[in-house]
């Protein structure tokens, strides 16, 4: 819990003092980000109001189905960009200097890679959502019914590893597969740290929801970039003293 408070301080720190250098990034990702986002709200808030005349033609599930098609295109986009933004916070972080065009050429270099883990990210949710939402609602026995559970403690996971994806794809410069796989190990491997991060992003959702106008353009994804790619700065450290402390012990 400390280490992820005190690099979530050094995040909030960095952007008051470097406030108009590190926003630079954050405006390109939320122009990148904006067509995607302008589909989700204005397919799924419906969604969440009772009235009749706000009520959807197409029943939820195949709802669900076509915000993923269409979010898919979107993320031509939207992928790159964020994987731009973690490459742009890492950087920032290792005290090189940043700009808009350093973002330009991160959106260039990890266009294919950035796009293939929001893609498969993307996919993998929708497919736990859908299947949480069937076997709730669907006439089946209630054994069956009961695997909605299932599903739902997988979505939860897949929160739990998002701060590990992009940070992970940009620091060990992995494959789409590898960078998956890295990031369960990392959230498994430090429970601790996964649900402290969780916990901070929760508070920092409450924090820009209610500023999102002001928060969006200008502060909100580098601030959870340069947090996600902090932590797991921390961790390798912690990995590499382990490394180098069980090299010394088998040379003795």
């Amino acid at each position: 819990m400390l280490l992820v408070f005190n690099v979530w301080r050094r995040a909030l720190a960095m952007h008051y003092h470097e406030f108009f250098t590190i926003i630079r990034g954050n405006i390109l990702w939320s122009l990148f980000c904006l067509p995607l986002l302008f589909l989700v709200t204005n397919e799924l808030l419906p969604l969440l109001s009772e009235t009749e005349d706000a009520a959807q033609d197409i029943p939820p599930f195949f709802l669900g189905v076509r915000v993923t098609i269409f979010s898919l295109v979107l993320l031509s986009l939207a992928g790159p960009a964020t994987a731009a933004l973690y490459d742009y916070a890492a950087r920032s972080l290792e005290g090189e200097a940043v700009g808009m065009q350093s973002y330009l050429q991160s959106f260039r270099t990890l266009y294919l890679r950035g796009y293939l883990v929001a893609a498969l990210n993307l996919l993998i949710f929708a497919a736990l959502v859908l299947n949480t939402w069937f076997y709730l609602t669907a006439d089946l026995p209630q054994l069956m019914r009961a695997l909605s559970i299932l599903f739902f403690w997988g979505i939860v996971f897949w929160v739990a590893i998002q701060p590990y994806l992009f940070s992970v794809m940009i620091r060990l410069e992995t494959s789409v597969l590898q960078t998956f796989r890295n990031a369960v190990l990392l959230a498994l491997d430090n429970l601790g740290v996964t649900i402290s991060l969780m916990g901070v992003q929760l508070v920092m959702v409450f924090f820009f929801v209610p500023l999102f106008a002001i928060a969006y353009p200008v502060l909100a994804g580098s601030l959870f970039a340069h947090t996600h790619v902090g932590v797991l700065n921390e961790l390798l450290d912690q990995y590499e003293e382990k490394r180098g402390a069980n090299s010394v012990q088998s040379s003795a």
